[in-house]
């Protein structure tokens, strides 16, 4: 039984960078959608950033790890509609978009919202629950992971054409 490893592996690269494509779709579409949410003014009553030590393995034979910092941003906002107040943590639009997140970008939301600030809170029109802080998700990080995923996973499948041709 011949198992292309090259076939196997490129594959699933690409679907993986065809997830992210989904991904990238699905924040786009709502960033779009957010141009016609209803603008109302809010205040910061947390905002954080705090310290998340993550430890993984490098070296499985000797069980040695190494530590590595990333960062949680904490933002609760307060705003209030027709007589009722609501709490959210959201920032963007979509909730996926936390996960693309740089440390600089994060660092740069907690230092744009200070606690006790004044803000403008975008509200979904058709559940005033659903709220974000800010109105454009950066993408650049998903796009670049798609192109990239897609890219080698393609590279992959074809190398293996053209060494079975020529080879």
């Amino acid at each position: 039984m011949d198992i292309d490893i090259f076939i196997i592996f490129g594959s699933l690269l690409v679907v993986i960078g065809l997830s992210l494509s989904l991904i990238l779709y699905r924040i786009t579409r709502l960033n779009n959608n957010i141009n016609t949410w209803k603008k109302v003014q809010g205040i910061i009553i947390q905002s954080t950033l705090d310290e998340v030590e993550d430890s993984y393995a490098y070296d499985i034979d000797e069980y040695n790890t190494t530590d590595s910092v990333s960062y949680k941003v904490n933002i609760l906002y307060e705003y209030s509609i027709n007589n009722n107040t609501y709490k959210s943590k959201r920032i963007y639009s979509s909730a996926l978009v936390k996960y693309f997140l740089t440390s600089y970008q994060k660092k740069k939301i907690v230092k744009q919202f200070p606690k006790d600030s004044k803000i403008m809170v975008y509200v979904n029109p058709n559940s005033n629950k659903q709220s974000a802080l800010i109105k454009e998700a950066p993408i650049v990080t998903i796009v670049i992971l798609t192109i990239t995923f897609i890219a080698i996973g393609a590279f992959f499948i074809l190398s293996k054409q053209y060494l079975d041709k020529y080879f």
